[in-house]
C-alpha cells in the first residue's frame, strides 16, 4: 500500500443512474492532516460522492484510490472511520454494548473493545447515557454515539456525511474539537455539509459541487477572499429613507441608524456614502467585513445556475 500520495484521490469520476448524471467527471484529493469538506446544496451529489469513496456506489467511469490503491480490501477498511447520515447504531443494545461491539468487529480484543468504548463514552461525554438502549436515544444522542463508534479504533481516515446535522450547539462545538484534534494529529477528515457557517468554522480546504459537478476548490481561506461582493456596515446620525442603490450594489436597513450593503468594489460604496449624506444621513461610520464562505458560495452557484 502506498502512503506517500494524498490519502484520498478522485481521478475523473462519474455517476450515473440510468440518464440521471449524478457526478460528473469529478477529479479531487484530500490531503492528510486537514478537515477537507465537500459543501454543495441539498441534491448537489455529495452523499453520493462519499458513497463512490467508500465502494458503496460503483462508479461509471474514472478511479479512486484510497492509500494509494484501487483496492478496497481489509487493510484499507482498517484505516478508516466512517459515520454516514443514518446513525449505525444497534435499538437493543446499549450505548456501551454498541461500541464495545463495534470495537470487536473492527479486531480488538474483549478487554481492549471495553477500554476503546469507555475512552470514547468520556470523550464523547456519552457517560450519562452509557448504559441507555439505543432505541430510547434522540438523533442527536445517536449522532454523537455514531461518531464516537467511527473514530474510536483510532482511524487515519474519518469520513463523515452530515455531522453536525440534529445535534445540538454544545455538542457541535465538542464534535468541532475533537475533530481538529484529530487533524492536528495527521488524520485526514472527510466532510459533507450543505450548513456554510459550520464549513467557513471547520474546513481547511473546500470543494464545492452543484448537480454533480466540482465547480470549485481550494484553501478555504482563499476561496472566501475571491468571492467579488463585499459587506460593509454602514452606522448613520440620523434615519433616513434608502437613496437608490447604484448598479453592483445592494443594501438593506438592519436596524434604526444601520445598514448593511453589499458590493463589488469600494467606489460604488463610495457613491452611496454620499448619497446618504445628501438625503440627510449626516456623517457615516463605515466598516468592511472580511469576506465570508457564504457569500462566495452564493455567489459561485448564482453564476452556475445562470450558466
Amino acid at each position: 500500500m502506498t502512503i506517500d500520495r494524498p490519502p484520498i484521490s478522485l481521478e475523473a469520476i462519474s455517476v450515473k443512474f440510468g440518464d440521471f448524471q449524478a457526478l460528473n467527471d469529478i477529479s479531487l484529493e484530500f490531503p492528510r492532516g486537514k478537515i477537507s469538506g465537500v459543501l454543495g446544496p441539498n441534491g448537489a451529489g455529495k452523499t453520493t460522492l462519499l458513497r463512490s469513496i467508500l465502494h458503496l456506489q460503483a462508479v461509471s467511469s474514472g478511479r479512486i484510490l484510497v492509500l494509494g490503491t484501487p483496492r478496497f480490501d481489509l487493510d484499507v477498511l482498517r484505516h478508516l472511520g466512517v459515520s454516514l447520515h443514518q446513525p449505525a447504531i444497534y435499538s437493543r443494545l446499549t450505548v456501551d454494548e454498541n461500541l464495545q461491539f463495534h470495537a470487536t468487529i473492527a479486531g480488538a480484543s474483549r478487554s481492549d473493545a471495553k477500554r476503546l468504548a469507555s475512552r470514547a463514552i468520556d470523550r464523547f461525554d456519552l457517560r450519562d447515557i452509557a448504559q441507555s438502549r439505543g432505541a430510547y436515544l434522540s438523533f442527536g444522542e445517536r449522532r454523537r454515539v455514531d461518531l464516537a463508534r467511527a473514530i474510536m479504533n483510532d482511524p487515519s481516515i474519518v469520513i463523515l456525511d452530515e455531522p453536525t446535522a440534529g445535534v445540538d450547539v454544545m455538542s457541535v462545538r465538542a464534535i468541532r474539537d475533537i475533530l481538529q484534534s484529530l487533524a492536528s494529529d495527521g488524520k485526514t477528515i472527510v466532510i459533507t455539509t450543505h450548513e456554510v457557517n459550520e464549513a467557513e468554522r471547520l474546513f481547511e480546504y473546500v470543494a464545492i459541487i452543484h448537480r454533480g459537478r466540482l465547480v470549485s476548490q481550494g484553501a478555504t481561506r482563499d476561496i472566501s477572499e475571491n468571492s467579488r461582493i463585499h459587506i460593509y456596515d454602514i452606522s448613520v446620525r440620523s434615519e433616513v429613507s434608502l437613496p437608490e442603490s447604484p448598479a453592483g450594489l445592494v443594501a438593506r436597513l438592519v436596524g434604526q441608524r444601520q445598514i448593511e450593503v453589499r458590493a463589488h468594489d469600494d467606489l460604488a460604496v463610495a457613491r452611496y456614502i454620499e448619497a446618504l449624506e445628501v438625503a440627510g444621513a449626516g456623517d457615516c461610520v463605515v466598516m468592511k467585513h472580511q469576506n465570508r464562505l457564504e457569500d462566495a458560495f452564493v455567489e459561485i452557484i448564482n453564476r452556475e445556475n445562470r450558466g
